[in-house]
């Protein structure tokens, strides 16, 4: 008794019908997609209110990256597979199916352990950065980023357990706004701010230099000349910036700024005046 074949070859005949035939199921289980999320949102709407309908959108964007991330690595899969398969490498098509299979199960077991442990600190940090200020807000969600894809990295290397992210972000966050908020204190320095964030000095020096690239006391150097600039151009002599950026010491301060724009701030304030007496 003949059996009637089910496959269709794609590389070669007429492609129209073909092309028809092989994209309607995928038009279908995009349409079935969407009746679910349209389901998901009538459920949640109706029982849960609508703030966890509101919770419920907020964190589609993630959704959709983890997604296209998979489905993007599925068409790279269909591309070595359609090569195989034109070359009539049977062997290679049941080889690339497999990887791709075996690739999905174990990425979603990864992506399913990885959002038990971190999901509830990820939406609490997600919550706190709302009540930050723009530029520190840029800043703390850079490091949450970071602080995730170390935590992918944690679990892909084979650990057993992965631990929920840390509070290492927001202490970098709450000593990025103080620094911003007291560096014309002439007293500021690593020590006061470690009293301030409650760690030591020399994990909130670390922790600092990881994630901001800068040291403490280099960053707290690059606010006070970026203000100094400021009072320079608004007419202010050389010392009086000085001392109203928090610099206490002169001939430091000058070898400072000579080293970060090559110029002394004598020079930088005459360069100011010439373009004034010009007008």
């Amino acid at each position: 008794m003949a059996t009637t074949s089910r496959s269709a070859d794609l590389t070669s005949g007429p492609m129209l019908q073909k092309i028809i035939l092989f994209s309607v199921p995928l038009a279908a289980s995009s349409i079935l997609q969407l009746l679910f999320n349209a389901a998901d949102v009538v459920v949640v709407g109706r029982f849960a209110g609508s703030t966890a309908l509101a919770a419920v959108g907020s964190n589609g964007a993630l959704i959709n990256l983890l997604v296209n991330l998979f489905v993007g690595l599925s068409l790279g899969a269909n591309v070595v597979a359609a090569r195989c398969f034109g070359a009539r490498d049977e062997k290679g098509v049941q080889d690339t199916v497999h990887t791709a299979v075996a690739l999905g199960l174990v990425s979603g077991v990864l992506l399913a352990v990885v959002g038990f442990c971190a999901a509830r600190g990820l939406l609490e940090r997600m919550a706190q950065t709302v009540h930050l200020d723009e530029p520190i807000r840029t800043t703390v969600q850079c490091c949450e980023v970071t602080e995730l894809i170390l935590l992918f990295s944690h679990v892909i290397h084979g650990r057993r357990t992965a631990p929920p992210p840390s509070a290492t972000s927001l202490l970098v966050a709450r000593a990025v706004a103080y620094l911003q908020a007291n560096y014309t204190d002439p007293q500021l320095n690593v020590a006061q701010l470690a009293r301030y964030t409650y760690t030591s000095r020399e994990h909130l020096s670390r922790v600092f230099k990881e994630y901001t690239l800068e040291s403490v006391h280099g960053y707290l150097t690059n606010l006070r000349m970026q203000h100094c600039r400021n009072a320079l151009a608004a007419g202010m002599s050389v010392l009086d910036a000085c001392s109203a950026s928090g610099f206490t010491n002169y001939s430091s301060f000058v070898k400072s700024f000579r080293a970060l724009y090559g110029i002394t701030p004598t020079e930088y304030r005459a360069q100011l005046r010439i373009p004034a007496a010009k007008g």
